[in-house]
């Protein structure tokens, strides 16, 4: 798998109120809020994402405002092209959906967009529309069940493939689509980061075309699921001290068993891993610049909670 860097996005629920819509955040590409929230992958054959103003024959205006998430502000994409950007946010046990407008002009077959998913910090990555696979947060009965128990809408159906028989958009959209992806009532209190993933890609044979744009993409949540138990899934791991001026942290309870634990910086770059054997509390730090890191701890690749450590 080429390398990739993940966005970690720390998105505040102090203003959630159970039963009412609560907006969390918004992404329209107007400002430079999107500035170290929104990450590329630099190792991608073309790197064709762009973020700006759509000058294209179809691709003429965003869908709100000037600018917009583009494979190319101005010219068509070409065969044998791909690249990705992605960004996290967090779910809180409500129903949280995102929301996003976009266009597609995809050669049919050849070239085409789709999302993936992540639930335990791009360890592992599952197509939207894959089978759902034995890490699935519930079990729930849907005629369009997307990986993860999530229900979407305006989406590519899991008989909707390309020449590899990858799901994915492709042909050409009629105007702009509003498509969701919906994550219902999960029995958690704290919150549990999720991560999606845009990949647009082009064989080898496929016909140049204007590709994808995205805009306006909105992370909101209902509200109303309410006598929710934690799970040991998402467990919120308090360690100390916080913010942390020395070499080390604790944990405030060990596990029994040996654990493994990966350290993220805010840009989504390892800087830090390693095993905690039973019953240990002390986590030596490797890294001296300040900012804003996650911790994620698993236990025979299972997780078992994170944390966030604040260094001055």
């Amino acid at each position: 798998m080429k390398a990739w860097k993940l966005c970690v996005i720390v998105i505040c629920s102090s203003q959630f109120l159970m039963g009412q819509t609560s907006l969390y955040d918004t992404l329209n590409f107007e400002n430079n809020s999107h500035q170290g929230r929104i990450y590329f992958d630099s190792t991608q054959s073309s790197g064709i994402w762009q973020i700006g103003r759509p000058q294209k024959a179809l691709f003429d205006s965003a869908y709100s405002g000037n600018f917009a998430m583009i494979t190319d502000t101005a010219q068509n994409y070409s065969a044998s092209s791909s690249d990705t950007f992605s960004f996290g946010f967090e779910i809180y046990g409500s129903i949280t959906t995102v929301e996003f407008k976009h266009r597609f002009d995809f050669d049919s077959l050849h070239a085409y967009g789709n999302i993936e998913i992540s639930a335990d910090s791009g360890v592992s990555w599952h197509l939207l529309h894959d089978t759902i696979n034995s890490f699935n947060f519930l079990n729930q009965v849907s005629n369009n069940l997307g990986s993860y128990g999530t229900d979407l809408n305006n989406f590519y159906s899991m008989n909707d493939t390309t020449t590899n028989g990858i799901n994915g958009f492709t042909g050409k959209s009629s105007g702009w689509v509003n498509s969701q992806i919906q994550f219902p009532c999960y029995a958690i209190k704290r919150p549990w980061e999720v991560y999606l993933r845009f990949n647009f890609i082009a064989d080898s044979v496929a016909i140049p075309a204007e590709g994808w744009m995205i805009d306006d993409i909105m992370i909101y949540s209902y509200g109303g699921c309410g006598n929710l138990a934690e799970s040991e899934l998402t467990r919120k791991v308090d360690i100390f001290p916080n913010p942390s001026f020395g070499n080390e942290i604790k944990v405030s309870e060990p596990w029994e068993q040996t654990i493994l634990y990966k350290v993220y910086s805010a840009a989504g770059q390892l800087v830090q891993s390693g095993n905690l054997p039973p019953f240990s509390q002390t986590i030596p730090l490797k890294f001296n610049e300040a900012g804003l890191y996650s911790f994620y701890f698993y236990s025979k690749q299972q997780p078992m909670g994170s944390a966030l450590l604040q260094k001055p």
